[in-house]
């Protein structure tokens, strides 16, 4: 059983929300390496916050928050899109192929489920992000809510 650090604090506040309100990281580590995830809600629950259960029974209910700027992740995932994994931004120069692969091969990477994968593509184009390198030049540092 694996506790993914990126998705602690979303974990943390809905199990202060479950009622649970003094709960510390190391106890929720010790839940979920104690296979104890039922004790917060629910196994779906836990899953939805990037979780590993041990109980791969549904892994299409793996959903986390979309990753955008503001999220733990984002900076590395930009840093991986500008780079050469990615657009491979030059002085003037840069590869993009008009849509997300860039993107979905870096998030998948960085282990992301499907269903995230897409919520996440759904919020860049809202930005104005249709393919790698508009997520870069439209999305990037001027995310407004």
């Amino acid at each position: 059983m694996e506790f993914r650090p990126e998705f602690w604090w979303l974990f943390v506040a809905k199990v202060r929300r479950a009622g649970y309100a003094g709960v510390t990281r190391s106890q929720l580590r010790h839940w979920t390496a104690a296979g104890q995830c039922d004790l917060v809600k629910s196994v779906v629950a836990c899953r939805r916050v990037g979780l590993d259960t041990g109980m791969n029974d549904h892994p299409e209910l793996t959903v986390s928050a979309p990753l955008v700027p503001g999220h733990p992740s984002w900076g590395t995932f930009f840093d991986r899109l500008q780079g050469a994994e990615g657009c491979n931004f030059r002085e003037d120069e840069w590869t993009c192929f008009g849509d997300h692969r860039a993107c979905i091969a870096i998030l998948t990477a960085m282990g992301l489920a499907q269903p995230t994968i897409a919520a996440t593509l759904s919020k860049f184009k809202a930005r104005g992000g249709y393919c790698d390198c508009e997520v870069v030049l439209n999305v990037g540092g001027r995310w407004r809510r």
